[in-house]
């Protein structure tokens, strides 16, 4: 794996004007979150992570915060961008 990521964090603090449309949404919320950082995983060693959603039942409210450290070596994003654009340069011609 040639990418790292450092220091995940998600923080979400929610309410809906329905406390059960806010239980449904959370549920929702936590399926998306795991299953996005499952898939970035495969493809990334993630070193420390930590993932908060706070569910307000009381009223409608909205807070996010998300932030993290990637790091890849030049020469790595420069190949992942060269093949890029080969795909993007075959499958045009294909179209075409």
């Amino acid at each position: 794996k040639k990418i790292v990521a450092e220091d995940i964090v998600f923080y979400l603090k929610f309410g809906l004007f329905d406390a059960a449309q806010t239980g449904i949404a959370t549920g929702a919320i936590w399926t998306l979150l795991y299953g996005f950082f499952a898939f970035f995983e495969y493809r990334a060693t993630v070193k420390s992570h930590d993932f908060k959603v706070v569910p307000v039942f009381e009223t409608s409210f909205f807070e996010f915060n998300a932030s993290g450290i990637i790091k890849a070596k030049t020469v790595n994003i420069i190949g992942m961008v060269l093949k890029i654009y080969r795909n993007y340069k075959k499958v045009k011609k294909e179209g075409a």
